[in-house]
């Protein structure tokens, strides 16, 4: 790793060549409250501490993630490290591309890979995207028709008519992913790393900010949400047709115009900064309608915040079912040893003594956190239930 900083071109590494603190720090400033803001909704990180038992293993997911997101950004680096030395001018070697660089990532993998990893990573891509479409879809769809249409359109909706409601939503809502993929696939002279953030900030921001004020402030009227995702939205609007490259010449320094980087990070930090504030502002805003809505209602969130707030009690609380961490660790852990034991197979196809090491090591790595997994399963004592899904024969008291 020293050698790799070491050998990068002189400044590379320091980013006030290229951009000017005037622009830096409120592009930094601006990503980093949407990130926590996106990151820690009800939907998104937050939702992950609704799912453990209780508040200590709740704290365990918030540290893991902590931990995760400070190292892991430090290994994603080092392959945009390394596609500098590697791969000096990767405009000559994809000329067609408008942005070169977008393509470091896979121009390196093709480079260094072993034989037969380059169409598992591809594979993999596909399925982290499936897997994050699908599950967004899923969740749209159940808050449209859970949070939108049951409440306000239809209270008397069948459980029926709910699922078809939900499926229309679901198909209308990849048509709409598609025809923003397409769309998007026109804007060739914005850098896709930029596309990515003014994209999801545009859509993210209007519904994340209510989902994360919300854990903290209740009082708020019923339609505070979705009104702020539809301020948001059209804030979002107003800001696409407004920030033109010439408009944002106005911040520049002196008589030194903004350069193009420049413009392109100024574009993110207004997108990012303007939505937040216009979308918490009208968040604040409803807090004023408090006071008119339903006595049931104002019970209803008094109940939930007091049952957010209560710790849970193990002993009352949870049924047997949720003691499921035997069969949890069991099936992570075959799981683990079947795919770093198929991983470890690509060693039988021709490479170099480097590359079927790597491919043992990487598979080799999967399979022994399977085993640990797969022990640890068979050192935690099953409740009863977990003994009769092992298909034993037991006995259970009656209750």
């Amino acid at each position: 790793l020293g050698h790799l900083l070491s050998s990068l071109p002189a400044g590379h590494l320091n980013p006030f060549l290229e951009l000017r603190p005037g622009v830096l720090s409120p592009f930094m400033l601006a990503l980093a409250i949407s990130q926590i803001i996106g990151m820690n909704n009800i939907t998104h990180g937050a939702a992950g501490y609704v799912f453990v038992k209780n508040g200590r293993d709740a704290r365990k997911a918030a540290v893991v993630t902590l931990v995760g997101m400070i190292f892991l950004p430090l290994l994603w680096a080092i392959p945009a490290f390394a596609s500098v030395l590697v791969f000096p001018d990767l405009a000559s070697k994809f000329p067609l591309l408008k942005n070169p660089s977008e393509a470091a990532y896979a121009a390196l993998a093709v480079e260094v890979l072993p034989a037969g990893l380059v169409g598992l990573l591809v594979c993999a891509i596909f399925a982290a995207t499936m897997s994050t479409m699908d599950a967004g879809l899923n969740r749209s769809a159940g808050i449209i028709v859970r949070n939108f249409y049951l409440p306000i359109i239809n209270p008397e909706a069948s459980e029926t008519r709910q699922l078809i409601l939900g499926k229309v939503v679901t198909g209308l809502f990849g048509g709409l992913m598609i025809l923003t993929g397409i769309f998007f696939s026109t804007l060739e002279s914005l850098p896709l790393f930029d596309l990515i953030l003014i994209a999801s900030a545009a859509v993210g921001i209007p519904v994340a900010v209510p989902l994360f004020l919300g854990i903290f402030i209740k009082r708020t009227p019923p339609w505070a949400g979705w009104s702020t995702a539809l301020v948001g939205f059209a804030a979002s609007l107003v800001l696409h047709v407004w920030m033109t490259p010439e408009r944002l010449q106005i911040f520049g320094a002196g008589d030194v115009p903004p350069t193009p980087r420049e413009i392109g990070e100024l574009r993110i930090a207004l997108t990012n900064g303007v939505l937040v504030a216009v979308s918490a502002a009208w968040f604040f805003l409803t807090m004023f309608f408090y006071r008119h809505t339903r006595a049931a209602y104002r019970q209803q969130v008094e109940e939930f915040f007091t049952e957010m707030h209560t710790p849970i009690d193990m002993a009352s609380e949870h049924i047997a079912s949720y003691d499921n961490d035997c069969r949890q660790y069991r099936v992570l852990g075959k799981a683990c040893v079947a795919y770093g034991g198929l991983l470890m197979l690509f060693a039988a196809v021709p490479n170099s003594l480097t590359g079927v090491l790597g491919i043992l090591f990487c598979g080799g790595f999967i399979a022994t956190i399977g085993a640990i997994c797969w022990w640890i399963s068979h050192r935690i004592r099953p409740e009863p239930w977990e003994k009769a899904d092992l298909n034993e024969t037991v006995t259970v008291p009656p209750a």
